[in-house]
């Protein structure tokens, strides 16, 4: 049992080029990149079900498409108006470990339940903010454990960072190792700050009392170590 999961970004569409060996498995709105995924994919996951949160992500026709698709559509809800709609088992992936951050975590733990002797990532950096902090990790995990019993797992996408990706090596290639962290860091902050502010609003809560004051005991006593080390070497 082969498998390729269908992430959005770029690499996503070298699975088309899988052998008829290979399952394709599609998410939520990914047919947005090709309206012919439907019919090619096997399988397909809109976990989140017909809920006021999910309703409010997706397009209006995004349900009228599901409940064209010819295989399963895994939830872990409700999915009204979807013939093919199939509830997750989740008992049976859980009993692998309860550890599910992303679509992705549940897709893997799907498919090491069914036997899978292969599986692909494609179009899946897992850089944006939600998915760098919580989601890439869950993944990373999820993947060592496949490897650890043999399957194989193949990571296709193009970005110089994420999922699966360490250009360099950590103390061996210190100076480029550090610099591309921080690269990443400071790219990502501004992602972060957004992706906070939109989740207050969409969860209907405040930034907690201690935020702002605790960002800047944090920034300041950091920068004095550094200023501390720039001082003795004369780098960073």
């Amino acid at each position: 049992m082969k498998v390729a999961l269908l992430g959005t970004a770029p690499g996503w569409e070298q699975a088309l080029d899988l052998d008829q060996t290979w399952e394709l498995w599609g998410l939520n709105e990914g047919y947005l990149r090709d309206p012919a995924l439907l019919t090619r994919c096997s399988r397909w996951f809109e976990l989140h079900g017909y809920t006021p949160l999910t309703k409010a992500r997706r397009r209006p026709e995004h349900w009228g498409k599901l409940a064209t698709f010819a295989g399963p559509v895994y939830t872990l809800f409700q999915l009204p108006g979807i013939p093919n709609a199939v509830r997750f088992p989740i008992e049976a992936v859980a009993a692998i470990r309860d550890y599910f951050a992303c679509t992705f975590a549940y897709q893997i733990g799907l498919a090491l339940s069914e036997g899978v002797t292969e599986y692909g990532l494609y179009g899946t950096p897992l850089t944006g903010a939600r998915e760098a902090l919580v989601e890439r990790p869950c993944v990373e995990w999820w993947n060592g454990y496949a490897e650890g019993r043999g399957v194989k797992v193949t990571i296709v996408h193009e970005s110089d960072v994420g999922l699966g990706r360490q250009p360099y090596r950590y103390a061996f290639n210190d100076q480029a190792e550090r610099y591309l962290a921080y690269k990443f860091a400071y790219e990502h902050h501004e992602d972060v700050e957004e992706w906070i502010h939109y989740e207050e609003m969409r969860l209907r809560v405040t930034r907690p009392w201690w935020e702002k004051p605790m960002r800047r005991i944090v920034r300041t006593s950091y920068a004095k170590k550094v200023r501390a080390a720039t001082q003795k070497t004369g780098e960073y």
